[in-house]
């Protein structure tokens, strides 16, 4: 998966890269995980290469099975949780108790499935690919 985006900060051999929310992001459960800490703005950190400065408009490539996996966490445990809570309570007569089951296992799944997808998604990095120099007006591009 790559994206592009603008280099914010250049520090220690890695760049501070924000690349801008596109149409849907931010609207499902993920969002967290992929970086948007800042609204408006997803925020990765990247190896660089000499020469990548501040201002600068790179390609950013990104390890799709990290979000993949992310994604997964997220959702799939809950899921299972919450198949796994209607198992239980299937197996309770009291009511009360029954849902007192229901909903902890079910919170608790959607708790830990959640954390778990945002830790994942947290060691989403990515590598710059292509950087286009700031205030470059013949749009030559170079390997970073």
């Amino acid at each position: 998966m790559e994206e592009e985006g603008r280099v914010l900060e250049v520090k220690d051999g890695y760049a501070l890269v924000g690349i801008e929310k596109k149409g849907a992001c931010g609207d499902c459960i993920t969002c967290g995980m992929c970086g948007g800490e800042r609204k408006g703005a997803q925020i990765f950190h990247a190896p660089c290469g000499e020469g990548v400065a501040r201002g600068d408009l790179v390609r950013i490539q990104f390890d799709g099975r990290i979000l993949l996996r992310g994604a997964l966490y997220m959702v799939g445990i809950p899921f299972a949780g919450i198949l796994a809570a209607i198992a239980a309570a299937g197996l309770v007569e009291n009511r009360a108790l029954k849902t007192i089951l229901f909903i902890t296992v079910s919170v608790s799944a959607f708790i830990y499935g959640t954390e778990k997808g945002s830790r994942e998604g947290r060691k989403l990095s990515g590598t710059i690919v292509e950087c286009k120099k700031q205030g470059d007006k013949n749009g030559s591009q170079r390997k970073s």
